[in-house]
């Protein structure tokens, strides 16, 4: 049923949003508004019934149906600044104040956490808790399944739209989903004369409302600061540059992400034979083709390069199989022979999987490669350069 009913959100909000940015804001803002009005209407009862027998764990989950609110309303003022057009100001967009919202809801979660944490422990330390009547437990259980619900509801929007913000909201209603089950165990020991159980069951609350922010603001700060593509993305952009005529190899390929909108630059390997003009027609049909699967801005730089020399093939064989021996080496890109003055070079770049300029056991990689290869080529000059562990 749920699915259903995400399929036809999804189709609603496709059809009055044609545009991509505009039906990722409309479904983001559905999710805010969806939990700002549930999570509303379980804090009124959770506070009362809370109130009313006295119970710091009801009334701990009931603040947190209260955080809970203000995520969701940090969700929907978030994808407002996010939709709005680039400016003077922000040329690349508004996209991250998704991200910075995502940090927000974690801060407010975390203090929230921490707040029931310490009442939780006084309430330990001194317990009580009035009559329960069993309609209280028959209440519980239903918030449990209501969130549950919502959870899976948003999850599944987040999904669809590639959305943090949207996830860490789901992971809250899940988190909720815990500490009603907890909230129910606290209560219901409590009805048996164990009311130690409602303070225990509030530090529960309590530590998951922090972890959850922990797991929320270091996914917001990992998009801040810049995540690597996905593998996926990156094996996107070579099958492409595989199926497309006269592309001999794509590297050094950089993905900048704003929010959905990514800036990707790669250099482009096509035979040196070719003239200028045709060497820039086969940039710009990888570039429409790259258009047709990936939404982005890309720039291409052409490297002309000689695949027909002897040497450059007998090296590409020597470099293949010591790749397929090394999990430090992740490519090796550019083989090139380099002509000046009097004499040549062989220079190429590696991709490793950790820096490598600044660290000994690179270096000693580096020689081995070397020395491999002046097994066949003793008197060739050799210069490896490190590529940044941005490049791919």
């Amino acid at each position: 049923m749920i699915d259903y009913l995400a399929q036809k959100i999804i189709k609603l909000y496709q059809k009055k949003y044609p545009q991509k940015q505009n039906f990722r804001s409309g479904i983001g803002s559905f999710a805010g508004w969806f939990g700002s009005i549930g999570n509303l209407l379980l804090f009124v009862l959770k506070l009362v019934l809370g109130l009313m027998i006295n119970s710091i764990s009801l009334l701990a989950d009931a603040f947190h149906s209260v955080t809970d609110i203000f995520t969701s309303v940090i969700l929907i003022i978030s994808y407002k600044i996010s939709n709005q057009p680039p400016d003077k100001e922000h040329p690349y967009g508004h996209q991250r104040a998704e991200y910075i919202a995502s940090i927000i809801m974690g801060v407010i979660i975390a203090v929230a956490g921490i707040e029931f944490l310490l009442k939780s422990i006084r309430k330990i330390i001194n317990p009580s808790i009035a009559d329960i009547p069993p309609i209280i437990l028959i209440f519980i259980a239903f918030t449990i399944f209501f969130k549950l619900f919502m959870g899976i509801l948003v999850k599944k929007l987040g999904e669809k739209v590639s959305s943090g913000a949207v996830k860490a909201d789901a992971l809250h209603h899940f988190t909720d989903v815990w500490s009603s089950i907890m909230v129910f165990l606290a209560v219901g020991g409590a009805m048996f004369d164990l009311a130690v159980l409602d303070g225990i069951g509030g530090i529960f609350v309590g530590g998951l409302l922090i972890y959850a922010s922990i797991d929320i603001i270091k996914d917001a700060s990992d998009s801040i600061l810049g995540n690597p593509p996905s593998h996926e993305l990156i094996q996107q952009i070579r099958g492409v540059a595989n199926e497309t005529e006269g592309v001999l190899n794509v590297h050094d390929i950089i993905v900048h992400s704003y929010g959905i909108k990514s800036f990707i630059s790669l250099h482009m390997e096509t035979d040196e034979r070719e003239s200028l003009s045709a060497a820039h027609q086969i940039a710009s049909k990888l570039e429409d083709n790259l258009l047709e699967k990936i939404s982005a801005e890309i720039t291409i730089h052409i490297d002309p390069v000689n695949a027909h020399n002897p040497i450059i093939t007998k090296v590409d064989q020597i470099l293949t199989k010591i790749s397929q021996n090394s999990d430090k080496i992740r490519d090796y890109h550019e083989l090139r022979i380099i002509k000046h003055s009097d004499k040549s070079f062989l220079q190429f770049d590696l991709v490793t999987s950790e820096k490598c300029k600044s660290e000994k056991k690179h270096q000693s990689l580096l020689k081995a490669i070397k020395s491999e290869i002046h097994q066949e080529y003793p008197d060739l000059e050799i210069r490896i350069n490190c590529e940044p562990l941005y490049m791919y």
